[in-house]
């Protein structure tokens, strides 16, 4: 993992731990340096607030890391809209061929997942403001799927529309671990993935009437675990 200050004018800092030796805010507060876009939602800067903005019938958008990271221990606050869905990306990347997983949806359905070139795949810590609760799950984007919530009884965190909480992710080796707001959610080993991007992501909407909705993060922090 790198940090360049020079490129990113990232403010460096030493950790709590002595495992986790250099920490780096990811966003500055004024502007998208270090980030790309992927999709067609609206990312704007409001008072230091990274603002994501639903556009109807496209896809899942995402702002990434021009960086990519491998064992880390993130911090981001964030605050969504109400019957609204989003996540952050962690380990990920974008296919460069066309894909094929075994996918298992949300009811626990399985199919066959296909990314074609240029999707978005990889581990996501689930942002959830529905009475399904599953904030701070981990999911699998463009790929596998719920890697966490059919693995166990899924620990229901119900979140308020407008409210802002803190998402912590940890992944070190093959060790994936999620808290929201401080309290332990997520807890699972896998081995696929090692490394890549962080995003954010405002999900696609159907309805005209859901067109603009939005999600916010601010406090994007990241400590590296050497």
């Amino acid at each position: 993992m790198r940090f360049i200050a020079g490129i990113f004018l990232l403010t460096m800092a030493a950790c709590s731990s002595s495992s986790d030796p250099y920490c780096a805010d990811l966003f500055d507060g004024e502007s998208l340096l270090g980030w790309t876009i992927i999709g067609d939602a609206e990312y704007a800067i409001d008072d230091g607030v990274i603002v994501g903005h639903a556009v109807v019938q496209r896809p899942n958008s995402f702002l990434r890391t021009n960086e990519e990271y491998t064992d880390f221990d993130l911090s981001v606050d964030f605050s969504i809209d109400e019957a609204f869905n989003s996540g952050i990306q962690f380990r990920s990347a974008q296919a460069s061929d066309t894909l094929r997983w075994d996918h298992q949806a949300g009811n626990g359905n399985q199919f066959t997942m296909v990314a074609a070139p240029g999707r978005v795949y990889g581990y996501q810590a689930e942002i959830d403001p529905t009475e399904r609760a599953w904030t701070g799950e981990i999911y699998e984007e463009g790929a596998r799927g719920w890697l966490e919530t059919f693995n166990k009884d899924p620990l229901r965190r119900l979140i308020q529309p407008g409210v802002w909480y803190t998402l912590r992710i940890r992944a070190v080796a093959d060790s994936l671990s999620t808290w929201l707001d401080g309290q332990p959610v997520a807890e699972l080993r896998d081995t696929l993935r090692t490394n890549g991007f962080i995003a954010l992501q405002v999900h696609s909407v159907g309805s005209p009437d859901d067109a603009g909705k939005t999600v916010r993060f601010k406090n994007i922090r990241l400590c590296e675990v050497r």
